[in-house]
């Protein structure tokens, strides 16, 4: 298993996505749409991929600065 320091960075997306919507959907894993209230990730838990917010509203919660 590699670590996220031993995965190659190919690009750096920031800001506003919309702009990149097209080569985000092209060349990403397909979209993935979660019901209200699902929670992507878990204190220790290390996430598989990514996330990118393409539509809709999410909410972040963190117990640390």
């Amino acid at each position: 298993m590699e670590s996220a320091f031993e995965v190659p960075v190919n690009f750096f997306l920031e800001g506003d996505l919309a702009a990149h919507r097209d080569f985000i959907l092209e060349n990403g894993p397909p979209p993935i749409s979660f019901p209200s209230g699902a929670m992507v990730s878990a204190i220790g838990e290390t996430p598989g991929r990514c996330y990118y917010l393409l539509e809709g509203m999410v909410k972040v919660f963190t117990i640390n600065s």
